[in-house]
């Protein structure tokens, strides 16, 4: 899966709105639904929950306000707190208040200090808290009242569902200069960014799903965004399916060259590791001192000769080229060391 960065994402909704048609309007609605989706997906149904959505006066704000009114829907109870002030809101995020304010539900707006504990008293009564406060066009530290609202639910240890990325988090590096908010969820709208995959910021970022918002698949899939991601099921995908009767010299022997006296785990860690990985026989060639006890049983040891220090000697060269000879594979260097003659030799 792509990794997208900031301007990525600004390409890309051009791109979808010049080439295609997909308005910003259009896919800010599939932002706000696709988010109650995932949010049921991951935390479950909604209905009878009282959620406090905390939004800013750019589209990540607009998500937020379109993602209110799909809660109701699914039978939430909802606040909204606007970090600014509705004369600000322009375009589609205006649009979207706009639909609020004809339900009767349009956002609280919070200007500074004095209206502080009206956050406080929101949170408090909220079982779930939503983070639509900045997206990736902003950028860290936070300053203001956004950074106060982040700070406040922060401390509150309610669970959180940031949109798009938490607020406070550098989209493209993964810094946190500042306050940034604690998820519990956070829904990446169309792609990944790189940010949430990076630390420390995806220590902030808590279980990352993708929302899928109707995107062509040739904007998902641009050569432009440079970056991916390989995701286990695609791991899945790439590893042979072994035959339930396969015999273990049948799907690779593998020959490891490592460890040293004051170095054992990194042979026990590189041989377990191939076995992990499907080897059916996994030899370990490495100073005979050095003992494998409660390691791997079906780890096959081949004892080599060592110097005084507990080191690979020369005199193991030729068992050790006669071994890799019949190997499909062979590891050579973790631990080692590089005492005298050992570096040229290996």
């Amino acid at each position: 899966m792509r990794l997208a960065t900031a301007s990525d994402i600004r390409r890309m909704d051009e791109r979808a709105e010049k080439e295609f048609g997909l308005t910003r309007l259009l896919l800010m609605e599939n932002s706000g639904y696709s988010v109650v989706l995932a949010m049921e997906r991951v935390l479950g149904s909604v209905e009878g929950k009282r959620v406090a959505i905390f939004c800013g006066k750019g589209g990540n704000g607009g998500d937020g306000m379109c993602a209110a009114r799909h809660l109701i829907s699914h039978g939430a109870s909802v606040v909204v707190g606007l970090a600014g002030t509705k004369a600000e809101l322009q375009g589609e995020t205006a649009v979207m208040c706009g639909i609020l304010e004809k339900m009767g539900l349009g956002p609280r707006e919070v200007r500074g200090d004095a209206d502080l504990p009206w956050v406080q008293a929101a949170i408090g009564a909220a079982d779930l808290v939503v983070d639509a406060l900045l997206g990736t066009g902003s950028r860290p530290p936070l300053t203001g009242v956004v950074d106060q609202i982040v700070g406040i639910v922060n401390s509150s240890g309610k669970p959180v569902v940031s949109i798009d990325i938490p607020t406070g988090l550098d989209t493209d590096t993964g810094a946190v200069p500042g306050n940034c908010m604690a998820s519990t969820l956070t829904v990446a709208l169309g792609l990944p960014k790189r940010g949430l995959v990076l630390y420390p910021g995806t220590m902030r970022v808590g279980k990352l799903v993708t929302a899928d918002l109707t995107l062509p698949i040739s904007l998902l899939t641009d050569p432009a965004i440079s970056a991916d991601i390989l995701l286990q099921e695609e791991v899945a995908e790439l590893l042979p399916v072994r035959h339930p009767q396969a015999h273990k010299h049948a799907v690779g022997r593998v020959l490891v060259v490592a460890g040293s006296k004051s170095m054992p785990g990194a042979s026990a860690l590189v041989s377990e590791s191939a076995l992990v990985g499907g080897a059916g026989m996994v030899y370990l060639a490495s100073p005979a001192s050095i003992s494998m006890s409660g390691r791997r049983a079906e780890i096959i040891m081949r004892p080599q000769a060592e110097t005084p220090s507990g080191n690979l000697a020369e005199a193991a060269l030729d068992d050790i080229l006669r071994g890799a000879g019949n190997m499909h594979a062979v590891a050579i260097g973790p631990g080692l060391g590089i005492e005298g003659r050992l570096r040229q030799v290996a």
